[in-house]
């Protein structure tokens, strides 16, 4: 357990000195060729790499970096280019630039060295840390990937400024569940940050959340078990996203996949009123509205290629109280049936 957590407690370094952190590391590990992936959208962001970038790789912007020929074209751009086993590849952007980047850096040459430099919260307190890699088959979100950890997370809060509040928004969802999943205290704080937009508690809600899954990464890299438990309201959300066609931003699903998880564990008699009642509190703060299922049996479609799911039963990370989950399996009809009432609660 130890050598675990060790292998970890050095990953996430946060500084306003990117190009210096990353100069550190090519000089330390003798690195070839350093080449940089972002988005259009971000790059004029990019001074910190003025002295050492010789290769930049500007991806599609959102989920289209996630499509498999995506991948493809950026192994086929490092072959062009010579990358070798001392290459390092740097993934500058959100989520959907870290997943591209993880994976191409696991299977290129058998796994080369990769740095996050997250410039969305939700990378800074989720996407980038943990060493998952993710594509998707069209609408089907996750369904290819591998589990390769970043030699480095870098994160610079002065990125945060430069972030449109739609950005910061999303990040809330996924800051939001690692409030739930560790205890009442947390779930204040962030209340507190969401009355206040104090910088200072933001940044140490940040460190909380990387805290938290580094934790429970180093005993459960491979998502055999505990892991598992992070998934929370991505069930339904991974499912929400893929039934509006992505329309629906990662954080918005997975608020709406939280408040959903939510009233079914009150119904299974596993929540109490209480939390329930204060958990829709927040998460309403967060949403214009909850989200309906109009097509219930295509949604329900989506739910059944989620990586959890076990014997044709779909599984769903339950809410026991605030800071205790567990993972529980559902049949079609008992979600189906659940979707139903669900619908008739929020319409009351």
């Amino acid at each position: 357990m130890l050598e675990a957590k060790e292998k970890y407690s050095n990953q996430v370094i946060t500084t306003s000195r990117l190009g210096y952190e990353v100069n550190k590391f090519a000089q330390s590990r003798n690195i070839s060729q350093i080449v940089v992936f972002t988005q259009e959208n971000i790059k004029k962001d990019m001074s910190w790499a003025d002295n050492f970038s010789n290769h930049v790789v500007v991806l599609n912007d959102s989920e289209k970096a996630k499509d498999i020929s995506s991948a493809l074209d950026s192994i086929n751009y490092l072959a062009q280019i010579k990358a070798d086993r001392d290459t390092l590849l740097i993934a500058y952007g959100g989520g959907s630039v870290s997943d591209h980047v993880g994976f191409v850096a696991s299977v290129f040459k058998r796994g080369i060295k990769y740095i996050n430099i997250p410039t969305t919260l939700l990378g800074m307190i989720d996407a980038s840390i943990g060493g998952k890699t993710a594509l998707n088959i069209g609408s089907l979100k996750n369904q290819i990937g591998t589990f390769y950890q970043p030699s480095k997370v870098l994160i610079d809060f002065n990125l945060i400024d430069t972030m449109p509040d739609s950005v910061i928004n999303d990040g809330l969802g996924e800051m939001f569940k690692y409030a739930i999943l560790d205890d009442h205290d947390m779930l204040e704080y962030f209340q507190d940050y969401l009355d206040s937009r104090n910088s200072e508690l933001r940044n140490s809600l940040i460190l909380k959340c990387a805290d938290i899954k580094l934790s429970i990464v180093s005993v459960d890299e491979r998502d055999q078990g505990l892991r598992k438990t992070l998934n929370l309201g991505h069930t339904f959300g991974h499912a929400i996203e893929s039934d509006s066609q992505n329309k629906i931003s990662h954080g918005e699903a997975v608020i709406n996949g939280i408040l959903m998880v939510s009233y079914l564990s009150f119904r299974k008699g596993n929540l109490s009123k209480e939390d329930l009642k204060q958990i829709e509190l927040i998460g309403l703060r967060l949403i214009n509205q909850r989200f309906k299922t109009n097509n219930i049996d295509q949604y329900i479609k989506f739910m059944l290629n989620d990586k959890k799911n076990q014997n044709n039963q779909i599984g769903i990370v339950m809410i026991l109280s605030i800071g205790k989950v567990n993972l529980d399996y559902f049949s079609y009809n008992d979600i189906r049936n659940f979707l139903e009432s669900y619908n008739e609660y929020i319409s009351n």
